[in-house]
């Protein structure tokens, strides 16, 4: 029980602490920017964890938080890929911090790292701190990068699609948690369903995107029986099981409409090449 508090401690001060980051940016922008920059960044450091913590499984951590301990490692690399490393490249981007900040942010992880390997609170596989460090940096400047060409039409449409998975796929690990629903090819285990849920969000992803990008009654009807006939194959094939369908049809509501909002907020991003010049400091 002891273990399992301390463990949690340093989780939940860093959750504060970023926070705290994220809500300063309402002092100076809108919600619109803040939205597609912070959604943006999450996008990008989600594709990443699919790729090396997902497949890879290049580290591993321990919050403790829940029993799963599959749930509890990957709840571990959602804090750090949702809310510590992409609201911090947000808050740089979006204040115009230049290159000594982003190093001073780069190393405050980077001594974040080596401390929770210190308290076994996070393991490395074949990953290392120097990997960190480089990429968070490089990351940092790609933050900048994209919201810098956020006007232009190819950014827009990777900014949707990095953007649209994310709901889907939280709300679907909501509903596998509290056994709604399950995905899965062998076992239904919580490592199956990582590996396939952001699949299954980025396949219907692309059908919100065209309905949110040429809004016709076609185009909405044509999209709309295709994420059906989807999610009919994959319960065929028994790759998802779901206890009511009423679960898929609210969760494609609400995608619905927070894909309209994103659509709104990524057309809607100008400001920031208005903000003041960036500091030196």
């Amino acid at each position: 029980m002891k273990r399992r508090f301390s463990n949690k401690v340093p989780f939940i001060l860093l959750t504060i602490i970023h926070l705290c980051m994220f809500l300063y940016n309402f002092k100076k922008h809108t919600a619109t920017t803040i939205f597609t920059s912070l959604f943006t960044n999450i996008g990008m450091a989600y594709i990443f964890e699919y790729v090396v913590f997902t497949w890879l499984k290049a580290y591993h951590y321990f919050p403790i938080i829940f029993k799963n301990r599959d749930f509890d490692n990957a709840f571990g690399a959602l804090l750090s890929q949702a809310i510590f490393v992409p609201i911090t490249a947000t808050f740089l981007t979006l204040n115009k911090k230049s290159w000594f900040w982003k190093m001073i942010f780069t190393l405050y992880f980077s001594i974040i790292e080596r401390m929770f390997l210190h308290w076994k609170l996070h393991q490395n596989r074949w990953w290392n701190t120097t990997l960190t460090t480089s990429l968070i940096f490089l990351y940092f400047f790609i933050s900048d990068f994209w919201l810098r060409n956020i006007t232009k039409k190819i950014v827009q449409v990777i900014s949707y699609v990095l953007i649209s998975p994310l709901f889907i796929m939280h709300y679907l690990y909501a509903l596998i948690f509290f056994k709604r629903i399950t995905f899965g090819y062998k076992k239904y285990s919580w490592e199956e369903a990582f590996k396939l849920v952001p699949l299954y969000g980025l396949v219907q992803t692309l059908f919100y995107m065209f309905i949110s990008y040429k809004r016709t009654p076609l185009v909405f009807l044509t999209s709309i029986f295709s994420i059906f006939i989807i999610d009919f194959c994959l319960i065929k094939l028994k790759l998802m099981k779901v206890k009511r369908y009423l679960y898929l049809l609210i969760l494609h509501m609400y995608t619905l409409a927070l894909n309209s909002y994103s659509y709104y907020a990524i057309q809607n991003t100008r400001e920031w090449k208005e903000a003041p010049k960036e500091e030196v400091l």
